[in-house]
């Protein structure tokens, strides 16, 4: 027996969305779902309410589905940043070589995370 996947992960600017496939495998239709709001947002309001460029989205840097390794490196980038927040932000990478470990781990999933960018660039 498989197990098909109806439901993805996908990142947005300070948010993480739900796509959910309906419509039959040949033709699915994506929706997003905000869970905080119970909504449904269309791209043209993510893009406008995230400020996200239709370059940004073509790209897959964002509202693409994430993989179950891209979202499992994902989960590197917030358990640093809740490193940082639990014991001080420690300045450069010498002095905080886990934040620098869980971004490198995560760029080498997934390059394009801008997130774990970010952490690095810190």
């Amino acid at each position: 027996m498989s197990c098909r996947r109806i439901a993805w992960l996908s990142l947005a600017p300070q948010h993480v969305y739900i796509k959910r496939a309906n419509g039959g495998p040949r033709y699915p239709v994506m929706y997003n779902i905000e869970t905080t709001s119970g909504s449904f947002p269309t791209y043209g309001w993510i893009m406008a309410a995230s400020y996200i460029t239709m370059e940004g989205i073509m790209s897959s840097m964002y509202m693409d589905s994430l993989t179950q390794r891209v979202a499992v490196a994902l989960t590197l980038v917030d358990l640093a940043k809740g490193w940082q927040r639990r014991f001080g932000d420690l300045g450069n990478a010498d002095d905080n070589p886990f934040a620098m470990a869980c971004a490198e781990a995560c760029l080498a999933v997934n390059p394009e995370n801008p997130n774990a960018r970010l952490l690095r660039a810190e």
